[in-house]
Parts: C-alpha cells; sequence; structure tokens
C-alpha cells in the first residue's frame, strides 16, 4: 500500500485550521473562547510576560480583541473551564475531566521531587 501524499499547502493549512488561525470557511475566526480552547486542547497558563501573559495572547492571536474578563466568567460562575495541572498550569475544558482524571489521580501517589519539596516547604498539604 503506497504512502499517502498531502502537499505541503494542504498541510500547512491543516496545522493552522487545527490550531485555530483560520475556521472551514476560510479566514473567519471563531469569537468564542471555549470553541478555541476546546480546539487547541488546553490553555497553559503562563505568569511571565513582557507584553501580556502568554495565554491571553494565545486568545488574541485566534478571535482577535476580547476582554479578559470572558475568560473569569468562563471559569467562574460558568465553570465550563477548570484549572488544571497538566504538563503546565492550564485551563481545559471541563468535559475533557473525566477521559483526565486518570493522570489527575496517578500524579496524586507520585512522590514530590526535592525541588517541589523545597518551594512548599516543611508542610506540604498546608501550602497553598
Amino acid at each position: 500500500m503506497a504512502t499517502p501524499f498531502i502537499s505541503t499547502a494542504s498541510a500547512r493549512k491543516f496545522a493552522l485550521l487545527k490550531q485555530g488561525f483560520i475556521s472551514n470557511e476560510g479566514i473567519g475566526r471563531s469569537k468564542n473562547i471555549e470553541d478555541v480552547v476546546k480546539s487547541i486542547g488546553l490553555l497553559q497558563l503562563d505568569a511571565v510576560n513582557v507584553v501580556e501573559r502568554s495565554h491571553y495572547l494565545v486568545l488574541l492571536s485566534r478571535i482577535g480583541h476580547y476582554e479578559k474578563s470572558r475568560i473569569d466568567t468562563l471559569i467562574h460562575p460558568r465553570r465550563s473551564l477548570i484549572e488544571q495541572w497538566m504538563h503546565c498550569a492550564s485551563l481545559i475544558p471541563i468535559e475533557d475531566y473525566q477521559q483526565l482524571l486518570p493522570i489527575i489521580e496517578a500524579r496524586i501517589d507520585e512522590p514530590l521531587s526535592e525541588r517541589k519539596k523545597t518551594q512548599l516547604g516543611p508542610e506540604p498539604e498546608h501550602a497553598i
């Protein structure tokens, strides 16, 4: 069986589509933050900023100008996005939580690294 061929242009368009930079209809983009996060899988939170915190820039690049308070509303009171530690601090769609629960629960039993013990102090169960 021959290996399927996909042109460079098609591969590029597919990558842009899946990352939320373009829509199926062409250059239009979703204005819905939830749709964007669902499409890209998660929204990595990052406190480091030069221009703005990176998760705000990720959304800006995909939906254009938006009110940052819309993200807060999706976290609380709507709870359609939840904060969770995946490979990093992230916002994930609530409907993905059940699928990710085995990974989250397995992490509970992992011993803390020396770095985390140092960061959390002598009583990590009380650390905020």
